[in-house]
């Protein structure tokens, strides 16, 4: 009998606990935060649940519990934008980086005039009997003469418009166009064709250049200096070894310097001489000095060249100062305003350049305005320059002339700049375009003597006359430069630093009490929602219980339930069930 009437009891004491202890999912979701909080390792949050504490109490904790998760919110919010925003920042690493790490710059020499009399004679001549031949299968018998010569002669200054599209004479230099197509087709192109007419009527190196030595070791011209294609037409270039033609294959090894000072540069005598100037392409003799990276081509428009005007019966000391930057790698994986070299590698086949870029963004507007190409642009973009691209005649300088501003100016990245709409307008806007991560950076001082002749032994030493002659001197002034290091701001663990501190100072916050907040909002609400307690974790849980409604009495522990229904006793008893 008193073992049933103690079951009985024990089963009763299952019961009540289970009507005390079973609460609704809210309720369970409500203990959770209420023993997290009573728990809680960051500063004051037990203050928000404890019974002792009055309302008002309560609610300025609370108050200041919201300003400071919002304060620390807010600020690792400010730090992250600005991160994202600016996540690179270039520092000074070294200020005596080796110059002998750095290939000398191409240089290029291109003379002022831009057609050569005698060979502009020599081509009038040319057309002048391939026109005496057309007559004569047309049955007309005719003869070259000097009036004739002398007529193609003047119309072959035309040819200067395709360098700097200047549109005076138009009608006269469109007929001439006209014969350039019936006189002188190539047969390969079923057309006139304009790059090889301006290789035979431009002045050549042979004529330009007359001693040259690099590293204090003279040898011919030709075998420091070759013709290639520049922004100013065909012009003398040394260690240029951007590819050529349709390759991508390098023209060349870059070339370095052995030393400082002019022994060890670059050093070349030039002709200046006016005596066989036909189209000069400025009011002035003398030569141009193109200074460049030795992968790119040159084009002043892109910011990559820098140039100097030799003028005649001069010497010219051209001072060369480097400045390094190198972009960490790590860099890549972020927002920034540049690329590196293998970047659109399928377009640049890892030989990208900011350069490289504009020019490909502005030879696509020139066919897309004019429908061709001038000759003196690369040719090797097969993605934009194919077999039917036309290259531009005297028929399309009009057009040319149209958008040639356009085309000298590169629409900035900064946007919004009041008083620069029209600037934004008509100027080439290349927005895939971004400048290189790592790169280098050539700085210039020049200057200049008049030449005086050497008479104990000098560069100048072998010629009679030097009132046409100039020198022209490049070479580094320094056997160290600066190097710039580029990298991320803020590593992964510097960021976690810095909003570990940031939490840290407004919230006491930890890795620990991330660990505390999972546990109590995860495992600690999946037993209350699922009431998988142990006795000890139902005693807690009436502890809880007790604090979060005070008004209400409940058993001290799930053990005096027990102990109450066990006894036989069928008084009252003393707690209240909760139920909700």
């Amino acid at each position: 009998m008193a073992e049933s009437a103690a079951a009985s009891g024990v089963a009763s004491a299952q019961g009540i606990r289970d009507r005390v202890l079973k609460l609704p999912w809210w309720s369970s979701i409500k203990s959770s935060f209420f023993e997290l909080f009573s728990k809680y390792t960051m500063h004051g949050y037990k203050n928000l649940v404890e019974n002792k504490r009055l309302a008002v109490e309560k609610f300025v904790w609370a108050c200041m519990h919201f300003i400071a998760v919002y304060t620390s919110l807010w600020i690792v919010w400010s730090t992250w934008t600005e991160f994202t925003d600016n996540p690179t920042i270039t520092t000074l690493d070294n200020q005596n980086y080796p110059i002998k790490r750095i290939a000398f710059p191409a240089v290029g020499l291109c003379n002022i005039n831009r057609i050569s009399k005698y060979r502009a004679r020599k081509y009038a001549e040319y057309l002048s009997q391939k026109f005496v031949d057309s007559q004569a299968r047309e049955g007309i018998q005719s003869e070259v003469t000097e009036e004739m010569i002398n007529d193609f002669y003047g119309k072959i200054r035309f040819l200067g418009r395709l360098l700097d599209f200047d549109i005076e004479g138009y009608e006269e230099f469109l007929s001439f166009q006209e014969q350039l197509e019936i006189l002188d087709p190539d047969p390969t192109i079923e057309m006139w064709n304009v790059e090889k007419t301006f290789a035979d009527i431009s002045p050549t190196c042979d004529d330009l250049l007359l001693i040259c030595k690099f590293n204090d070791i003279e040898k011919n011209c030709s075998e420091y200096f070759t013709t290639r294609r520049t922004a100013f037409g065909y012009c003398c270039t040394f260690n240029f070894v951007r590819p050529r033609g349709s390759t991508f294959e390098l023209s060349g090894t870059p070339k370095y310097p052995a030393g400082i000072g002019d022994h060890a540069g670059l050093n070349v005598v030039v002709n200046t001489s006016t005596s066989d100037y036909y189209y000069p392409m400025a009011n002035f003799a003398g030569a141009l000095t193109l200074l460049y990276d030795t992968m790119e081509y040159p084009d002043i428009t892109t910011g990559n060249t820098r140039t100097e005007i030799i003028d005649p019966s001069t010497e010219n000391f051209i001072r060369i100062s480097i400045n390094v930057y190198e972009a960490d790698r790590e860099v890549k994986n972020y927002a920034r305003d540049c690329k590196f070299k293998d970047e659109d590698f399928d377009e640049f086949k890892g030989r990208y350049t900011y350069t490289e870029c504009l020019i490909k963004c502005k030879m696509r507007s020139i066919i897309d305005l004019c429908s061709c190409i001038p000759f003196f642009f690369p040719t090797n973009h097969a993605d934009i320059v194919t077999n039917t691209t036309i290259r531009c005649t005297l028929q399309h300088v009009p057009c040319l002339n149209k958008y040639r501003i356009k085309w000298r100016t590169i629409t900035p990245s900064v946007q919004g700049i009041n008083g620069l709409q029209q600037e934004y307008q008509d100027s080439l806007n290349c927005p895939q375009c971004f400048a290189l991560c790592s790169y280098t950076q050539y700085k210039l001082e020049t200057t200049f003597n008049p030449i005086i002749k050497n008479p104990d032994g000098g560069i100048l030493s072998k010629f009679k006359d030097i009132s046409d002659l100039s020198i022209v001197r490049v070479f580094y002034a320094s056997d160290t430069g600066f190097l710039y290091k580029i990298s991320v701001t803020n590593t992964w663990y510097d960021l976690l630093s810095t909003f570990g501190g940031l939490f840290g100072l407004f919230l006491g916050f930890s890795i620990m009490t991330v660990l505390e907040m999972i546990y109590f909002l995860c495992f600690r609400m999946y037993q209350y929602l699922t009431k998988k307690f142990s006795d000890d974790e139902d005693d807690l849980k009436i502890s809880i219980m007790k604090q979060m409604y005070p008004n209400k009495k409940f058993p001290h522990s799930y053990k005096e339930i027990e102990r109450t229904l066990a006894s036989g006793y069928n008084k009252k008893m003393n707690f209240v069930e909760y139920t909700e």
